[in-house]
């Protein structure tokens, strides 16, 4: 039985103007690899101010077969974005990362066969290499990340914030019922899960694609999520 899987895309200000002909594109490689399979794609423009264009929708539309676009005018983070697309989404498995695929397609096929073998979740773990691309204030932020899930949140799964997970239903239920719109809202999605004992959670290792150019973070971004910190601690501690 033909099974589908729905490609799900956030997108904020994208810094390449070719963005959704690389969609096209990408798209092209997982229906070759995976013919078996039906994509639906459903992007959110989550309240972006540049380089989205009508045609660059209308492209979208034109050469995808299943394709949605939801857009809104006001920036509400990665989050709220997802969150929005993946409920108007219900085939049987969901994949979701960045508009520009920034890791290579292999991890993606990886993570399809995965959950094609029946695991309920599947998180893209960033390898160590992964840190050679980042600023050294960036690296000192991924270090404690993982330091504060291991410790304080007794996550298995230190490297929560790798932009490449996938799920089936039963994964779903637990993304939707995320809250944090912004950075955190990854640990937030594993941390509910590994609440739970019925979830089979796997992992498959992230490679940066050749040339993608990391966006930084400022400190105001840190300082804004101290909220989310505690929210994490309250549903680590208090259910």
């Amino acid at each position: 039985m033909n099974k589908t899987i729905d490609i799900v895309l956030p997108c904020y200000n994208p810094e390449e103007k070719t963005w959704h002909v690389d969609i096209k594109k990408n798209i092209m490689v997982l229906e070759a690899l995976f013919p078996e399979l039906t994509f639906y794609v459903t992007l959110i423009n989550d309240g972006s101010v540049r380089n989205i264009l009508d045609e660059n929708i209308a492209y979208l539309r034109e050469q995808l077969l299943n394709f949605q676009y939801i857009t809104y005018s006001e920036n509400q983070g990665k989050g709220y974005a997802l969150r929005e697309g993946i409920k108007l989404v219900n085939h049987e498995f969901v994949v979701y990362t960045d508009v520009d695929f920034p890791f290579e397609i292999s991890c993606m096929q990886a993570m399809i066969n995965k959950l094609l073998m029946g695991k309920d979740i599947v998180l893209g773990e960033r390898q160590f290499s992964y840190s050679n691309h980042l600023r050294r204030y960036r690296k000192i932020l991924s270090s404690g990340s993982h330091i504060f899930n291991s410790l304080f949140l007794n996550l298995p799964f230190p490297d929560t914030q790798g932009g490449l997970k996938g799920f089936n239903r039963k994964g779903r239920i637990v993304f939707l019922k995320t809250e944090i719109n912004r950075y955190l809202f990854d640990t937030e999605f594993i941390l509910r899960a590994c609440k739970q004992n019925d979830l089979i959670i796997s992992t498959v290792p992230l490679t940066l694609r050749e040339g993608v150019i990391l966006s930084q973070m400022g400190l105001q971004v840190i300082k804004k999520e101290f909220g989310n910190i505690m929210r994490l601690l309250r549903i680590r501690f208090f259910g």
